[in-house]
């Protein structure tokens, strides 16, 4: 049924009192046949048997090669019960008093078996996984996933690729297990069906159908409009509501993510449909028909995110929402969830479109040669598909679904022919169930994807998996020479967190689990950021963590922050043809350094705060033309117009040796591209392209003001050029004290000369509205800090080019 139906006369009741137990294979084969001595422990529902095995302080073995048991009671009630179970990993049997209910074979698909009045003792026996029978033989063998056996099986990779998502791998009812019981003579809800599509001259038009015992008519509600509900010729009660001029739902950086109320009354029972938004999607390929981007309610997008990943690898569970508000917070819009994942929650759609997030869905398929000419596999995820499309129907966040990750990439690069790089399951089925239940979402058949009979990992065609910048050590101007038309994966490193949350860092063993890397390679991602800051900082990385550490770790903090913000800022200025880049991924599932730009505490690193100032909805880039000199771009994706100044400056030491401004006006949607000549009046050798002398200056700053902030106030949009490279300006010394005003507290901040990656280590937990900043000489900076209310700010701020400097509030 659609997402979050509540209804008058319906009762969803959770399970309590659950148990587990870990078997060897095959040694119950039914509940009588359970030990006496098997030792049960504990279990949360949702969960799963190694979070529960952890809990108890128990080992965790090899639990794909075990039989792992849940049980509870399930009380007395009314007939007609149902036991509604949203998913179970992975061959799951459930057993009622012994009777064996049902089996499912899949992870993904719910299953609801009928519960008698008698209730009884609740079995859930979690199969040994093992090869399929009649699998066939695999045409080629990717290096991530292991067994191979594993692509016959529809669970989840997470938990089960070493070095990229650590174990154990979940097994048991990770999903809501739930009785659902109607009360007498209520109308009893079967199934209901929401579509909202949004017309092209604005008008949102609203289609239901209920099917419903016990009610012959009624009415739908929704934004204060009403329309009649009738039987149709198959049964279902139907209904539409045409609705012009609706507020529609955007994604957050383009304008309002505008949610309604649906409801709907029928035999005198109200029923809550849940919310839902109107917005339309379309796919742009570009002029030559080779590219790919999205287009919502006629304004192209330019999607920036990152990719998915579960915030506890236990459970595949947890509280999306703090993730998800960072990502909103820091100027993302698009989220992926990998192959590699599950078909995600209610929760993670319902946040998403609360924060005016756009979701792809890839469908749980990654790396392996699947058996898509199975009829089996394939009706069990066409099953898998239908039950999530249906359960998101009135998500407007959903904008692609994909038939998987990788899958036509790994048969390439293994050698295998172009009829083997895309099935039929991705080619004919999944895009039949979309059509069927949500044919307002595009649909991809993988990640990455080019024109047909072009090789699938192409960067300048389609969908690209790019890590030119990252693990295969390009320079940064390879993002723009590679002419990336899409990155749905990119710019993947291991990002440091501010914060350590107790791990050693660098070189301990600890430390090192969390750091991702590919299971054949003999290096990891920390070994590729410290490419980077050999490159971009000329330093000896071995030797500055052996002897100046905290420095290293600083510096280390920055560089992957800084080779993202360069290539997404040349991916989004105006001429470029890249129309998204999702970065590898938005967190980590433990702590460390982690590829995520949150990490798994939901705090944003430092990357990320780099990356914001060029994936905000009011963004100013500032760009190396090489010969044509420096170029400014000021982009607006909001819905109105931005009016301010836009100015520019070049320092040497302590002096500005160059300035310019410009009032500028930014229509809503738009941008505006200026040469750096145009705001100076004469020729500046800004980025020290023409050798004549000395480097002019050693940094170039630009910021964006409103017309009415004030000089110290956090600039609308700021980016800085560093003519000389990244090697760290002289030492700047930085100034700092706490004020409290009529909005809460702010730190007022200075530095005599440029000053790099400042950033605010408060002790009383406040957080600064922006962190890691550059900070020109001579021009003090008024932050907001958020904090604890009844505290007091102290801490210092320090600058990668300069020695920290204490700061206390006055009560």
């Amino acid at each position: 049924m659609a997402r979050i139906l509540q209804a008058e006369g319906r009762r969803l009741t959770s399970l309590a009192g659950w148990s587990v137990a870990v078997l060897p294979a095959g040694a119950a084969v039914d509940p009588a046949d359970l030990p006496d001595a098997a030792d049960w422990v504990p279990a949360a529902v949702p969960g799963t048997a190694a979070a529960a095995l952890r809990a108890a302080g128990r080992a965790v073995p090899d639990l794909d090669a075990c039989d792992v048991w849940f049980r509870t009671a399930i009380p007395a009630g009314a007939a007609g019960r149902v036991l509604r179970c949203a998913g179970i990993a992975t061959l799951a049997e459930l057993w009622l008093d012994g009777a064996k209910l049902l089996s499912s074979e899949s992870m993904f698909l719910p299953i609801a078996p009928n519960l008698p009045a008698a209730g009884g003792r609740l079995h859930i026996r979690c199969r040994a996984l093992a090869q399929p029978a009649g699998l066939r033989r695999a045409r080629w063998r990717p290096a991530l996933v292991r067994p191979h056996w594993l692509r016959g099986i529809r669970t989840t990779l997470q938990g089960r690729m070493p070095g990229w998502f650590p174990g154990p791998p979940a097994v048991g009812p990770w999903r809501e297990v739930e009785i659902e019981e109607w009360s007498a003579g209520a109308p009893h809800v079967n199934a209901a069906d929401l579509r909202a599509t949004l017309d092209a001259d604005g008008t949102g038009r609203l289609r239901v159908a209920l099917r419903v015992t016990g009610g012959a008519a009624g009415r739908l509600l929704c934004a204060g409009q009403e329309a009649a509900l009738h039987p149709g010729p198959d049964g279902a009660l139907t209904g539409e509501l045409v609705l012009p001029g609706i507020a529609p739902w955007w994604p957050h950086t383009h304008g309002e993510p505008a949610l309604h109320a649906v409801a709907a009354e029928v035999g005198g029972a109200r029923l809550e449909l849940g919310r839902t938004g109107f917005r339309r999607i379309e796919v742009d390929r570009g002029a030559d028909g080779r590219g790919f981007g999205l287009v919502v309610n006629g304004v192209p997008v330019f999607c920036r995110g990152g990719v998915w990943t579960s915030a506890d690898p236990e459970t595949l569970g947890g509280d999306p929402r703090p993730f998800l508000a960072a990502a909103r917070d820091a100027g993302l819009n698009t989220i992926r969830v990998s192959g590699t994942g599950v078909w995600e929650s209610d929760a993670f759609y319902g946040a998403c479109d609360e924060f005016g997030l756009l979701a792809w869905q890839d469908a749980p398929l990654a790396s392996a040669d699947f058996p898509e000419d199975s009829p089996a596999f394939r009706e069990l995820v066409e099953a898998e598909a239908a039950a999530f499309l249906d359960r998101v129907q009135a998500s407007p966040s959903l904008a692609v679904l994909c038939g998987g990750s990788e899958v036509a990439q790994s048969a390439a690069m293994n050698g295998a022919p172009p009829a083997a790089w895309y099935g039929p399951l991705r080619t004919e089925a999944l895009p039949a169930v979309l059509e069927r239940w949500r044919p307002d979402v595009a649909y991809v058949p993988d990640s990455p994807c080019g024109p047909a009979g072009e090789l699938p990992h192409r960067v300048d065609a389609g969908l690209a998996h790019y890590f030119g910048v990252g693990a295969y050590l390009r320079p940064p101007a390879d993002a723009r020479t590679s002419g990336v038309r899409f990155a749905s994966e990119c710019l993947a490193f291991a990002n440091l967190p501010t914060e350590d949350a107790g791990v050693p860092p660098v070189h301990h063993p600890d430390w090192k689990r969390g750091v991702p890397r590919d299971p054949a390679a003999p290096w990891d991602f920390e070994d590729v950021r410290d490419h980077y800051l050999a490159a971009l900082y000329g330093v000896d990385p071995a030797r500055l963590r052996w002897e100046e550490p905290e420095r290293y770790l600083a510096l280390s903090r920055a560089v992957s922050g800084d080779a993202m913000e360069a290539a997404v800022a040349e991916w989004r200025r105006p001429g470029s043809s890249c129309r998204g880049a999702i970065v590898w991924t938005l967190q980590d599932v433990m702590p460390g350094a982690g590829w995520g730009l949150i990490d798994s505490a939901a705090r944003p690193k430092p990357c990320l705060h780099a990356l914001r100032r060029a994936c905000a909805p009011l963004a100013l880039l500032l760009l190396d033309e090489g010969v044509n000199g420096i170029a400014l771009h000021v982009l607006n994706d909001r819905p109105e117009g931005f009016e301010g100044v836009l100015q520019l400056a070049c320092y040497r030491g302590s002096v500005a040796v160059m300035r310019g401004e410009r009032r500028v006006t930014v229509p809503a949607h738009g941008a505006l591209s200026f040469p750096g000549e145009a705001l100076f009046g004469r020729f500046f050798d800004a980025a020290n392209t023409w050798r004549f002398g000395p480097p002019a200056c050693d940094a170039t700053h630009a910021t964006l003001r409103a017309a009415d902030a004030a000089p110290e106030d956090q600039p609308a949009a700021e980016a800085v050029l560093f003519p000389q490279g990244r090697p760290l300006p002289q030492a700047a010394a930085i100034t700092a004290h706490a004020e409290r005003n009529a909005g809460g507290w702010s730190l007022v901040i200075g530095a005599d000369r440029f000053a790099r990656g400042v950033r605010v280590e408060d002790e009383a937990g406040f957080r600064p509205e922006v962190d890691w900043l550059p900070l020109a000489p001579g021009q003090p900076r008024r932050l907001r800090l958020h904090g604890p209310g009844d505290a007091v700010p102290s801490g210092r701020v320090a600058a990668l080019n300069a020695p920290g400097v204490s700061y206390r509030g006055v009560a």
